[in-house]
């Protein structure tokens, strides 16, 4: 599909049981793809979007207004294979970028960023959102700490998505990030935990278990201590309750934290765990970091939050254990400009970039993730022993599905 703005989604179901999709672009052109099978989800996901079918099962055409059509272009993400260039697929693209910055391959994740965010819109958005709220505790985690704040700052910046000023800006996020000491033990960690304790907290008790997790987190003094935290945590967060916008939640645990008036509704349990990680950040020097950290988290609350709340408390905990950093380090600049990387002709996606996500009859799962796409380079030495404990235990569990 060539790049431009949707204008409308037209569903049918043809004969095979197959929805058909048909995006018409702002140049006219029409750009056909398939799902898969039609599957109650996905038909109650269309209902959802406004794009249903009669009871005769004719298509009934949404039309967006040009309102519609500037919310869409920012909320939501086309079904489309290719880059603009004709390069490649742009889930491989989107991948390669990921496992480039673990391989610290410098080249390499600054072309999947321009192929990929070169795109504008809602594929901006994509890119900067994975860069920023995923790998930064993904992959690097307390490796490198102080990254965060450097992404909570490219966030919130006031440039427009990919003009020129953003552009050197995400250029730069992205060598920080190629350069930056990786561990991957803030996202083994959270898989873990869904393992261990896969029920929510009764909230009768979420008080009781707020203590005791507080409790733990101070008398934490080992890897196994911070895995246990991280356990109680998961169960902590997955207990919701509303906050209103614009309501100050400070629990004399640090500021008064103020909801975004653009979200209605907040898990107002969780941020009392974000207030007190943050009131004991501050005391032990890390108050920037694990600030960054609920700024990224507050502009887009989600499931993605869990990791981000995960890294905040490992944050915490090794710098108690006098394993972080606590002095922000000098970065370097970015030296390559836009233009000259949309020149370079020789790089490609590579192989392992092509997983499950990108191509479902590949046939690569877990196991070739883990063998395969999450490995890192430049790890941080003195996280290496609870990133290897973590990787054999995630290991451990794939090969037990089989």
């Amino acid at each position: 599909m060539k790049r431009g703005i949707v204008d409308e989604l037209l569903i049918s179901i043809g004969q095979e049981g197959r929805a058909k999709i048909a995006v018409e672009c702002e140049n006219g052109e029409l750009s056909d793809e398939y799902l898969p099978t039609v599957t109650e989800d996905t038909y109650a996901g269309l209902v959802r979007a406004g794009k249903v079918l009669d009871e005769s099962g004719a298509v009934q055409v949404k039309r967006f207004t040009e309102a519609e059509k500037i919310a869409r272009k920012t909320t939501s993400l086309p079904r489309i294979r290719y880059v603009s260039s004709g390069r490649g697929l742009y889930g491989a693209w989107r991948s390669n970028l990921q496992k480039c910055i673990r391989k610290g391959l410098l080249r390499d994740a600054l072309k999947s960023a321009v192929e990929t965010a070169g795109m504008g819109g809602v594929f901006w958005s994509n890119i900067a959102n994975r860069l920023c709220r995923v790998i930064v505790s993904e992959d690097i985690g307390c490796a490198d700490p102080w990254l965060a704040v450097e992404c909570a700052a490219f966030l919130a910046r006031g440039a427009p998505p990919n003009s020129a000023e953003s552009r050197a800006a995400l250029l730069r996020i992205v060598t920080l990030q190629v350069a930056a000491r990786k561990s991957r033990a803030v996202d083994y960690l959270l898989h873990r935990c869904a393992t261990v304790y896969p029920r929510d907290v009764n909230s009768a008790q979420w008080d009781v278990e707020f203590s005791e997790f507080r409790t733990a987190v101070l008398e934490a003094k080992t890897d196994e201590d911070l895995a246990d935290c991280a356990n109680r945590l998961c169960r902590l967060v997955r207990t919701a309750g509303n906050l209103g916008p614009g309501e100050k939640l400070s629990d004399g645990l640090g500021p008064a934290f103020i909801v975004p008036q653009k979200h209605a509704r907040k898990r107002k349990k969780v941020y009392k765990v974000w207030l007190w990680l943050l009131a004991e950040s501050r005391a032990g020097g890390l108050g920037a970091v694990n600030g960054a950290l609920l700024e990224i988290y507050s502009t887009k609350p989600s499931r993605r939050g869990r990791l981000l709340i995960t890294h905040a408390l490992a944050n915490l905990i090794q710098a108690r254990r006098g394993i972080l950093p606590l002095t922000r380090p000098v970065r370097e600049n970015q030296t390559h400009t836009w233009g000259e990387i949309e020149e370079w002709d020789d790089i490609w996606p590579r192989a392992e970039s092509y997983d499950r996500h990108v191509l479902r009859s590949i046939g690569r799962g877990s196991w070739h993730f883990l063998r395969h796409g999450a490995l890192l380079a430049n790890k941080a030495p003195e996280l290496r022993e609870l990133d290897t404990a973590l990787y054999n235990q995630a290991c451990l569990n794939v090969l037990k599905r089989y």
